[in-house]
């Protein structure tokens, strides 16, 4: 895991590739190298992980020093790929040379063999080509910009914005943001002419100038159904699980888990068990509320496998203090609370000197592990299955309490393009009545265009998720927490193999008698205690309503009555005070998020554009 920094045009000289590399530091604190050439420079910040000699030190090169590459990520399949190659000797135990030998061997077809979590660049010298990519899922981060001829390309969006080039806001990013509660869900940024490459992409320029971006990977190309027994998809899951998360141990330095205490972490956590040699250490975090602490139940967890376990608790106080350092390292949007909390617990890793963590996150948009998503599976079953209909709304109102002929009434009357809005929980996110309508009349109400091409709305809502808002989101979160305190985080579960394989099973190995990640439970129930596999989901887990109510309320009103709130363009700022009356009186408060945007782009604007 490092940072990675490039420059590729007639003026490639002009740009200080030494500071890009110096403002992303964090990244990569053991080690930084450079390449310059004819319209080229790149820059690396190294994050040991495999081979801690020099010899694994960046910009690499092969002996004739016409390919030059900078990486960033993990190829967890490096060794098997080096038996691939057939090449007789390496001149280190990288993975980084693996990608170097397989661009000599593959040219641009080499993405088909890597398994892995990657951003890279490659200098090609005898082409005088430029050939970057970022894995299939996005799990490690490219952005890019053009400033006149040249081309800048960074790991992270800071050192695109220190060349005295402007700081202009994406308004149309911004307005889906709080029209429809979506970021992340585009190649824009917040930032006007500030990219992303897509995940699942390449970019090259040739030596001609000619700029193209193509997909190497697209899920929806696989097949949608499996032609296996029940007993098949069980073993073939099981199967892909095991030698996933044998290789993602892989590694010279120490590894750890973060650990949530249901069933996702658990799950991975019995398979680091087998794989994992060293002292494994779990690292977790609580909060200062009762209803929200479940650090017993962690600790119970972490000793049924016989782990230390380390845990951190937040209050409603450091939250609020760390938000100006979140808001730096995060450089747009983020998650709130629960985002914060990450950032803690990081700070027990490095006090344990644990530099990798594995993390169950995925689970949840490749099984439907979503309220929104069982809504969206009793959507499909109310079009074609009536009487199966009814059986599985009186099963999910008697799970979440509710009156039956209401849940099937909303099920009936909600329109798919709602459900692309509801949150997790499967609650409305956003407060759309506090947007300035000046600001709402500059852009037509058009929905952001998602390709969902599947059948059925559970599969297109899970997808969007996984593709497009929830999970990128996720990404974005865990890779710049954890390279704030120089931590390589992987997420088995994310897998390619394994995604492709999930999207493929029927809905019955998602959703079964009331229970959600069917196929996970099933297959658990020769791998971890029953008391374990029964905890119940809880699709509230973090005091962010309470706070915002209780501890922080006076924080807020505050910032919404400061100056530079009032003078914000894109709110209306009567509806606002009224908004946060209501909801610190108790009206309207199923979900904070559309509080947290006002706190969230305050901060933001203030750190970066004002």
């Amino acid at each position: 895991m490092c940072g990675i920094a490039g420059i590729y045009g007639p003026n490639s000289k002009i740009f200080n590739i030494r500071e890009m590399i110096r403002i992303q530091k964090h990244r990569g604190p053991d080690a930084g190298g450079y390449y310059e050439g004819d319209n080229i420079s790149l820059g690396h910040c190294r994050l040991k992980i495999l081979d801690l000699t020099e010899a694994g030190n960046q910009p690499m090169t092969l002996k004739r020093k016409d390919i030059w590459v900078i990486f960033n990520g993990e190829i967890y399949n490096y060794i098997e790929l080096k038996e691939k190659l057939g090449i007789s000797s390496f001149a280190t135990k990288t993975d980084t040379e693996v990608l170097l030998r397989a661009y000599e061997r593959w040219d641009i077809d080499c993405l088909k063999y890597l398994n892995g979590m990657f951003s890279f660049a490659i200098w090609d010298n005898y082409k005088k080509r430029l050939f970057c990519a970022r894995d299939r899922l996005g799990i490690k981060p490219f952005y890019y910009r053009r400033h006149g001829e040249n081309f800048l390309f960074s790991s992270e969006i800071k050192p695109l914005l220190i060349f005295n080039m402007s700081r202009e806001v994406e308004e149309k990013i911004l307005f889906d943001y709080l029209y429809y509660g979506h970021y992340e869900h585009s190649e824009k940024t917040f930032f006007k002419g500030i990219y992303k490459l897509k995940p699942g992409n390449y970019l090259l320029i040739e030596n001609n100038g000619e700029f193209k971006i193509r997909p190497y990977w697209r899920l929806s190309d696989f097949p949608q159904t499996l032609d296996f027994t029940k007993k098949e998809i069980e073993n073939k899951f099981v199967e892909i699980l095991d030698e996933t998360v044998k290789m993602q141990c892989r590694s010279d330095v120490p590894v750890g888990i973060s650990l949530s205490g249901g069933i996702d972490s658990s799950i991975l956590l019995s398979f680091m068990k087998k794989y994992y040699n060293g002292p494994l250490h779990s690292f977790s975090y609580f909060f200062d509320m009762p209803e929200y602490n479940e650090s017993s139940l962690i600790k119970k967890v972490a000793d049924e496998f016989e782990v230390s376990s380390h845990l951190t608790k937040m209050s409603a106080e450091e939250f609020w203090e760390d938000l100006k350092n979140m808001t730096w390292h995060l450089e747009e949007p983020f998650g709130g609370v629960p985002t914060s909390a990450y950032a803690k617990m990081y700070l027990e890793t490095v006090k344990n000197k644990v530099i990798v963590l594995l993390n169950g996150n995925g689970f949840d948009e490749l099984l439907g592990g979503y309220n929104s998503h069982y809504l969206a599976y009793l959507k499909d079953l109310s079009l074609k299955d009536e009487i199966l209909f009814n059986k599985e709304a009186e099963i999910y109102s008697r799970k979440f309490k509710l009156d039956k002929n209401k849940v099937i009434n909303k099920i009936i009357k909600t329109d798919f393009k709602d459900m692309l809005i509801y949150a997790t929980d499967a609650t409305l996110p956003i407060n759309r009545k506090c947007l300035n309508k000046d600001f709402l009349s500059k852009f037509q109400k058009d929905f952001p265009s998602f390709n969902l091409k599947f059948e059925d709305n559970l599969r297109k809502l899970m997808y969007k998720d996984l593709r497009y808002t929830k999970l990128p989101r996720a990404l974005r979160f865990n890779d710049r927490i954890s390279m704030r305190f120089g931590r390589e985080l992987r997420v088995p579960f994310l897998n390619h193999h394994l995604v492709e394989f999930c999207y493929s099973l029927p809905p019955e190995y998602l959703f079964h008698k009331g229970e959600t990640k069917y196929l996970l439970r099933k297959i658990s129930s020769s791998i971890l205690p029953d008391w374990i596999r029964n905890i119940p989901k809880k699709y509230v887990q973090n005091p962010q309503r309470e706070w915002f109510r209780g501890a922080l309320k006076s924080k807020i009103l505050d910032l919404i009555n400061s100056k530079s709130f009032k003078d914000r363009i894109y709110f209306d700022h009567k509806e606002v005070l009224k908004s946060f009356k209501d909801y610190a009186e108790g009206k309207n408060c199923d979900n904070s998020f559309y509080i947290w945007q006002w706190i969230n782009l305050e901060y933001w604007f203030n750190t970066f554009i004002d």
